[in-house]
């Protein structure tokens, strides 16, 4: 099966479990099934109440959990969520109906390389847990240069960067226990998960595996310090680089940094 025919009904797959994960199964509150993510989403939505942005644009918006997040927080801005998968841009369009909200089936580079002139510059550019699916440095080069010109002088980039595969300190962030020595070690942390909460674990494991197919396609994989040279090699001021324990399930890495940067 090509490559690329594989990945589009992974994502598929992934848009009909993905929320599970992360709000719980028939849950419609954003995070309510996975604390990590939910902290990691509450960050992103308190810096754009901060930042006053008027126009917003999201890479990798997913199931449209974001916008969500940002409506039921008040924030009356402009929102324009990008994502390659159509499967999970029709969640995302179903949860989020207010009209200052746009959704464009493309990818990154479509979207960051054609120009500002069809839609104008952002405030603020968001990439939470999605720049994991850009394959190289180059691509995601010309991602990172693509926002900033998107953004208006001064304007923020905002982005939760995936570190490394990592699915037992996954669980135990959720679980509220202390952080061990880094292993990607499936058995021992579907162990740690069943002798703590069997149901969630189930719920978890579908989403977690999807993720760890997908991040092996790519090899973008890459530690905090070649993140921030990428960074600033697009010509973007690096305000904070906190870590943070998101993701949207234990099969996605931990730890991560949660970036804040300025056009300069």
């Amino acid at each position: 099966m090509p490559a690329t025919l594989q990945n589009a009904l992974l994502w598929n797959a992934y848009a009909r479990v993905y929320d599970w994960g992360v709000n719980g199964i028939g849950s419609k509150t954003v995070g309510a099934g996975y604390v990590p993510y939910a902290e990691m989403m509450g960050k992103a939505v308190n810096h754009v109440s901060r930042s006053r942005a008027d126009r917003l644009l999201d890479l990798g918006c997913g199931t449209g959990n974001f916008p969500k997040a940002l409506r039921t927080n008040g924030w009356g801005g402009q929102y324009f969520g990008v994502d390659s998968s159509p499967a999970m841009l029709s969640r995302a369009k179903g949860k989020n109906q207010d009209s200052r909200d746009a959704f464009f089936c493309e990818t990154f580079e479509q979207f960051t390389g054609r120009g500002v002139k069809k839609n104008g510059q952002y405030d603020v550019v968001s990439a939470l847990n999605s720049l994991y699916v850009l394959t190289d440095k180059a691509q995601i080069v010309s991602v990172l240069n693509g926002i900033r010109e998107h953004l208006v002088d001064g304007g923020q980039f905002m982005a939760s960067i995936l570190h490394e595969i990592d699915p037992e300190n996954m669980l135990r962030a959720q679980f509220g226990l202390p952080r061990t020595e880094p292993k990607n070690d499936m058995a021992s942390a579907l162990k740690l998960g069943f002798s703590h909460d069997p149901l969630l674990t189930l719920r978890l494991f579908l989403p977690g595996v999807i993720t760890k197919i997908l991040g092996a396609s790519s090899n973008t994989l890459l530690d905090k310090a070649t993140w921030t040279r990428l960074i600033e090699s697009a010509g973007l001021v690096i305000d904070d680089a906190a870590g943070y324990y998101g993701g949207a399930n234990y099969g996605e890495p931990l730890p991560g940094t949660f970036f804040l940067a300025h056009k300069a």
